[in-house]
């Protein structure tokens, strides 16, 4: 069974997330993909702890887009 959650960032701080601010912000790239693998961890966890094994993982896409 695999399933596919996708988490679509519309708006950080009241701004839209769009190209310039990614590229104008680094470190809201850094933050943004340390918190994703952070609930990654917890979801990992959340069903480890119900004893069913699985393999979490994400892909962040756009963060290079001009």
């Amino acid at each position: 069974m695999k399933t596919i959650i996708n988490v679509n960032f519309v708006k950080i701080a009241g701004q839209e997330v769009n190209p310039k601010l990614m590229k104008d912000n680094p470190k809201l790239v850094k933050v943004t993909t340390d918190t994703i693998a952070k609930l990654c961890e917890q979801i990992e966890k959340y069903f480890g702890d119900h004893k069913i094994v699985t393999i979490v993982d994400y892909v962040v896409v756009g963060e290079n887009e001009k």
